[in-house]
């Protein structure tokens, strides 16, 4: 039989079967903006999941990052950092007060939800909720948020991962990400398997990976270092340089191509390596391919 423990500060009335809940009372922490006059109110609700298996976590939410770090446990630990501003404490109170959020199980589904929809208009006006969630080391994660960065650590599993106005930061993952953001930069360190990254505005960094790769940008620079595993790959800017780091030893086609920019390279490549179109090989047969395009911006292939 699952349990549940539920650490926090002030009154949570439940309303259904569904755990949506409304915080009333006290241990409300005053925060001024100096700039602005304006009082925040941030509260903070922490609940526990017990697990029989494979956690299955999908959160939703705006204005306010998500953390998902892993830990040696059983069970997911989430604590909801609510915020509300108003011209006065009292105001920005009842507004945090009167957030719906929903932490729900089923089975091994956890489900956290802040949705701008089920709030008073002045509350989604001003308010906005974030999620820090520690998870056993395997775990299929979901995240849609807005206006707030996301966070994956130490986490095997599938990643599906969508924000806009804010930065997606990817650690020691092992598994398949599918991470899109708008207006935020994408930072992968040390992961293991498939990647698909795409943003509008932001640079896009990968260190340390062995993967199926594909990025996307629209404004910003790409960087790669690692092992590509796989056929085919794809590294794509519209405004931004690209480099490329990969072993020496590696058997690769790298098909590049600039509009204004140089290609330029410190490996022994075999094939056409004149002018801004590119199609040369590593070590060849190549056994691999990576497609490298950016209209304004160079090209940089080095190995390691």
């Amino acid at each position: 039989m699952k349990r549940m423990k539920f650490l926090h500060r002030g009154i949570i009335a439940v309303l259904g079967a569904a755990a949506l809940f409304g915080l009333f009372g006290c241990d409300i922490e005053e925060i001024i903006n100096a700039a602005g006059g304006n009082v925040e109110a941030v509260r903070e609700v922490t609940q526990t999941f017990e697990l029989t298996g494979l956690l299955d976590l999908d959160v939703e939410s705006s204005n306010g990052y998500v953390i998902v770090a892993s830990a040696q446990t059983a069970s997911v630990t989430v604590v909801a950092k609510l915020r509300s501003r108003g011209d006065t404490l009292e105001e920005a109170e009842q507004r945090v007060n009167a957030i719906k959020l929903e932490l729900s199980q089923a089975g091994n589904s956890v489900m956290l939800r802040y949705r701008g929809a089920d709030q008073a208009e002045d509350v989604r006006r001003h308010s906005g909720v974030s999620f820090e969630v520690t998870v056993p080391m395997q775990a299929d994660v979901d995240v849609d948020t807005s206006n707030g960065a996301i966070t994956l650590r130490g986490i095997e599993g599938d990643f599906n991962l969508d924000t806009s106005n804010g930065a997606i930061d990817l650690s020691d993952l092992v598994g398949i990400v599918h991470a899109d953001t708008s207006n935020g930069r994408i930072d992968v360190n040390g992961f293991n398997g498939v990647l698909e990254l795409e943003t509008s505005n932001g640079a896009i960094d990968i260190d340390g990976a062995e993967a199926m790769v594909d990025a996307r940008t629209s404004n910003g620079r790409i960087d790669f270092s690692g092992a590509l595993v796989g056929d085919r790959h794809d590294l794509r800017t519209s405004n931004g340089a690209i480099q490329v780091t990969v072993p020496r030893d590696a058997s690769i086609t790298f098909d590049a191509s600039t509009s204004i920019g140089s290609i330029s390279t410190n490996l022994a490549l075999v094939g056409d390596t004149e002018g801004r179109d590119w199609n040369a090989a590593l070590n060849p047969p190549a056994m691999q391919t990576l497609n490298l395009r950016t209209s304004n911006g160079s090209i940089r292939i080095e190995g390691f």
